[in-house]
């Protein structure tokens, strides 16, 4: 099942992706977000702009979507409605998402958890 990951063409507003940097660096636990254009042709019609989160070292990346759904509703209440990824740090595809150039929040003080450095693929 491939995915594809880039630069969006027509990436959302500078408004828009400033209301989600402020409500992913308001969730705890989120130790960077990214904007990325995403398609995976087996489950998506067409790519759309996502939002990838990256779950602090020690945490479930599960645990921090329903807290970031209920306040991206509240900040961007007329939409869009963002699909969000939430990943670990020693995900395969985060080097390739953090290569799209669309990073929007790295906390200063939260760390991903490190790929372990025998794992190639």
């Amino acid at each position: 099942m491939p995915i594809i990951i880039g630069a969006p063409a027509n990436p959302y507003p500078d408004p828009v992706i400033s209301a989600v940097a402020s409500v992913v660096s308001s969730v705890e636990g989120i130790a960077e977000a990214h904007m990325p254009q995403w398609c995976s042709p087996a489950e998506m019609k067409e790519a759309e702009q996502v939002l990838v989160v990256v779950c602090a070292e020690g945490l479930r990346p599960e645990s921090l979507v329903e807290p970031l759904l209920d306040q991206l509703t509240q900040a961007l209440p007329d939409g869009p409605q963002l699909l969000v990824i939430p990943m670990r740090g020693s995900d395969s595809l985060l080097r390739t998402v953090r290569g799209t150039g669309c990073g929007i929040f790295t906390s200063p003080t939260l760390r991903p958890e490190r790929r372990p450095w025998w794992k190639f693929w």
